[in-house]
């Protein structure tokens, strides 16, 4: 053999891991504590947000809403009464905010709309009844000339 050719030297087998005792679960033990239902109330009574919730206990966000509501039933419902304490006391804050002299309602208004959007979300609907008739050798500018003209009678009617 050339001194250039290397032989291969098979690896060491690993021998196989020890029997787990009995009781022993897989995987990452849960960070999960009963007191976390208490303690996600207060915060929701004091406004907390679910993220600010997630980093005082040091759990991810997903473990938070999707896995321990999902595997603790307590947790579900402790969760709901703080977000449902949490825009509470937000709209307190609003409240009180009216009476003050120097009250941001544009920046209030657009922070209970991000954080509380099923509540507080202004929608902008508009309903354009009737039909519209195309003729397919229409460009796509003539379209759009016959759709705001639709949207303009339409508009006028109202």
């Amino acid at each position: 053999m050339a001194d250039h050719q290397k032989t291969k030297t098979p690896k060491a087998t690993k021998a196989p891991p020890a029997p787990k005792p009995e009781g022993y679960t897989f995987g990452r033990p849960t960070k999960y504590l009963p007191q976390y239902c208490d303690d996600v109330i207060r915060m929701g009574s004091e406004g907390y947000s679910v993220v600010e919730m997630c980093a005082e206990i040091g759990v991810a966000r997903n473990t938070f809403e999707v896995e321990w509501p999902q595997v603790h039933p307590d947790f579900s419902q402790a969760l709901a009464a703080a977000r449902l304490n949490s825009q509470a006391w937000w709209e307190g804050q609003g409240r009180k905010g009216l009476s003050a002299e120097r009250f941001q309602a544009a920046l209030y208004s657009r922070s209970m709309a991000a954080r509380f959007p099923a509540d507080w979300r202004e929608s902008k609907h508009q309903e354009v009844t009737g039909s519209v008739k195309f003729d397919h050798t229409q460009t796509a500018s003539n379209i759009l000339e016959t759709l705001a003209a639709a949207k303009a009678k339409a508009e006028d009617a109202s």
